[in-house]
């Protein structure tokens, strides 16, 4: 009866343990963030921004992360998008990137926008609730 006992306990302690598993690994996959990247170039004008041949209905927000890939090392700026339009190209405002760009003498360049999508768990609880109702 003593084994039996213990037999069950370690058939319950691993079915927990388990399960534990099984709601970190769900947790983790659902919590993950989808970026959507895009390319443009950058040029700079005495001390302001523009982005050219980028598609202003693809950035809806404001704040946005760039990357800028500089001597084999990519390097992150965020900036704010100015409502400004102009010849040039989309006004941009990033005093960081400025100055990154004065020291190195960068006037024109390719950089990454990332603009974060929504979590995948997000996704999951839209496509449940179109199921609903």
């Amino acid at each position: 009866m003593h084994k039996k006992l213990n037999e069950s306990f370690v058939i319950t302690l691993l079915f927990i343990l388990f399960l534990t598993t099984l709601g970190t690994f769900i947790y983790i996959l659902l919590t993950i963030r989808h970026y959507e990247y895009f390319n443009a170039i950058i040029k700079k004008e005495s001390d302001e921004l523009y982005v050219v041949n980028l598609d202003r209905k693809k950035v809806i927000q404001n704040n946005l992360l760039i990357n800028l890939n500089y001597n084999q090392k990519i390097y992150n700026f965020k900036i704010e998008i100015l409502d400004a339009y102009a010849e040039s190209g989309i006004q941009i405002n990033s005093p960081s990137l400025v100055e990154f760009m004065n020291e190195n003498n960068i006037y024109s360049t390719v950089i990454f926008f990332s603009k974060p999508d929504v979590t995948y768990f997000n996704k999951v609880m839209n496509v449940l609730k179109e199921l609903i109702t």
